[in-house]
């Protein structure tokens, strides 16, 4: 009698995650991958209210009231390059510097971040902020990327793998 094999534990990649940005509109979004990105950092925080009364017996207790969400990325620009020399850049890249120069709701971008092979993740709008990184003479154009969301995180379920 053979014995069963143990259940092998994987390890989710850093790499699996992919960001998106909708360069349509919110009835009829147009999803177009950020290219580029070296890192892509999810943050949630919360907001604790001090919640302690006089029967904790001297023990603290906290309270979350609130939920704060960003993403930070780093990367570097890209273009696509004609036979004749000229550049065209990233249509999602260009669109963020655009969301980052703009005041108001022009300066958000509806956003999704999800799992390239379970397609999980969420969505929701965000703050564009965009920086550009010093770099030397013999460096890619680096950028730094901070979306800060706007409201709800709406999550995304994973999608059932599909059966032959």
């Amino acid at each position: 009698m053979t014995a069963p094999l143990p259940q092998q534990t994987g390890k989710e990649l850093a790499r699996e995650y992919k960001l998106e940005i909708n360069t349509g509109d919110a009835e009829t979004p147009v999803w177009a991958a950020v290219p580029g990105l070296q890192s892509n950092t999810l943050t949630v925080d919360g907001t604790e209210v001090d919640a302690t009364d006089m029967d904790s017996e001297g023990w603290d207790s906290k309270f979350i009231v609130g939920r704060a969400w960003a993403i930070a990325c780093d990367g570097t620009k890209t273009f696509t390059k004609a036979a004749d020399g000229s550049r065209t850049y990233n249509a999602a890249q260009a669109l963020l510097e655009e969301k980052a120069n703009a005041i108001g709701d022009e300066a958000q971008i509806l956003v999704r971040r999800t799992n390239r092979v379970t397609g999980a993740g969420f969505m929701g709008w965000a703050n564009v902020h965009l920086r550009t990184r010093g770099a030397d003479k013999a460096s890619l154009n680096p950028f730094n990327l901070e979306l800060s969301g706007d409201g709800e995180m709406v999550l995304i379920p994973a999608t059932e793998p599909e059966t032959p």
